[in-house]
């Protein structure tokens, strides 16, 4: 849906729900950028114990997304995805703020 602070596949429902049963005493999860890797951005994904002040809150029938006000600005819009094959496995992102990626994909910029 247009508007979206952040949307979540129905792969990375799944995997925040199995997070979720198998962390009980955690609040949610935290998605943050960080500075870093070759192209200067990097997704984030934690269990959080609670929100933070400002944080933004991104209810799912899953669980709980907190997002800090210092990466809403890079991830407004974005898609989370769960992806799992022999070689990888972890939280992808489908985000309209990039302006450009690495090629392993573990980095990203924008403008």
């Amino acid at each position: 849906m247009a508007g979206e602070i952040l949307t979540l596949t129905e792969s990375a429902t799944n995997r925040v729900a199995e997070l979720m049963a198998a962390h009980p005493d955690k609040a949610g999860l935290r998605v943050w950028i960080k500075e870093g890797g070759c192209n200067g951005l990097t997704y984030q994904v934690d269990m959080a114990d609670e929100a933070t002040p400002g944080d933004d809150v991104v209810e799912t029938p899953a669980g709980k997304i907190f997002l800090d006000p210092k990466s809403l600005m890079y991830i407004l819009g974005a898609e989370m995805d769960f992806f799992q094959d022999s070689f990888y496995s972890g939280f992808l992102f489908k985000n309209p703020n990039e302006s450009g990626q690495c090629g392993c994909g573990e980095s990203f910029s924008v403008d």
